[in-house]
């Protein structure tokens, strides 16, 4: 099993040889997922053979970087938090099992994975064992299965939607196939009204008005600027440093970092709209989009038939009177 170089393990900071016996090295190095070790900063110092080909680097380069440098920019100051806050409560621990955690090839690529941390301590000096899997199949499958699951939950709510005459049993089953198949932390449904920047949350979507309220101007703004760009607008916000400082700061306030809002169409364009938000970041997807407009669609078209039934139903009712 390759070691890291330089004139000793000790003085490299390294595990020293005395402390890997044959059966252990051959363990390491035959392990059908990619494990390495890292020392007390962030350092690695151990690989094996299936690390290097899951990250595209020779063992050697590997032993060259620091556990961050494996990590999305975009992710590293948040994965440097994870990283000391473990230290200091270090203990076997699964990670990435209910959520997707992304590492990063050597060709700049993303790839998902789970991640299981052992702390070592060697010769008195502390160490952490990752053993990194890589999902991206698994992911696959499980997205097709949430795919279906999905145009089934959309179909069910169309069939609800135009079998009840209650608006606020709709948008509360809307906000409940949104809690379910996006995993959020708050869902807005909102009409626009007489002004697109005013909006008003619906009879049924209640629940997280308090932390929606204040935010749901600035939101409005961020979409009316993308009608202009986009056929079917969608905001995703990954972060609130991607947006807007007026934006990002009512983010913050309600704390979300994450965000994804479509338009409810109406006959004359967008009469609301429709969103979820996140705690965390990143916590939403391009592909959550479909979902969410599927449902924006549906209840844009439940909202023009009822219009256009209470219009028929005052035409019918003057001219009785005439």
């Amino acid at each position: 099993m390759s070691r890291p170089h330089g004139p000793s393990d000790q003085a490299s900071g390294g595990i020293p040889s005395t402390t890997l016996p044959p059966l252990f090295a051959q363990i390491f190095a035959t392990a059908a997922d990619a494990m390495l070790v890292v020392d007390g900063t962030g350092q690695i110092v151990l690989a094996n053979a299936q690390c290097a080909q899951l990250f595209g680097y020779p063992i050697e380069r590997l032993h060259g970087l620091t556990i961050d440098q494996l990590v999305p920019t975009r992710l590293r100051t948040a994965h440097r938090q994870h990283r000391r806050a473990y230290s200091q409560h270090a203990s076997p621990r699964p990670m990435g099992l209910n959520t997707t955690l992304r590492a990063r090839h050597a060709d700049g690529s993303e790839i998902p994975v789970e991640i299981s941390l052992s702390p070592l301590e060697v010769e008195g000096l502390a160490f952490v064992c990752a053993n990194i899997r890589n999902v991206s199949e698994l992911r696959r499958v499980q997205q097709a299965v949430e795919r279906v699951n999905r145009a089934e939950a959309v179909a069910e709510f169309g069939r609800l939607a135009l079998g009840t005459q209650s608006m606020a049993d709709t948008v509360g089953y809307a906000c409940r196939l949104i809690r379910e198949h996006l995993k959020c932390d708050a869902v807005m449904i909102a009409r626009c009204g007489s002004t697109a920047l005013q909006p008003q949350l619906e009879a049924g979507c209640e629940s997280d008005a308090e932390r929606l309220v204040g935010l749901l101007p600035h939101v409005a703004r961020a979409m009316g600027r993308l009608v202009t760009k986009q056929a079917e607008p969608v905001l995703l916000i990954k972060e609130p440093s991607q947006v807007a400082p007026t934006l990002a700061e009512a983010l913050r306030g309600a704390n979300f970092r994450s965000a994804l809002v479509c338009a409810i169409p109406d006959a004359e364009g967008r009469s609301g709209l429709i969103g979820a938000f996140g705690a965390l970041g990143n916590t939403f997807a391009s592909e959550d989009s479909s979902f969410l407009r599927a449902l924006a669609n549906t209840l844009g078209a439940v909202r023009q038939r009822r219009s256009a039934e209470e219009q028929l139903f005052q035409s019918q009712r003057l001219e009785a009177l005439g």
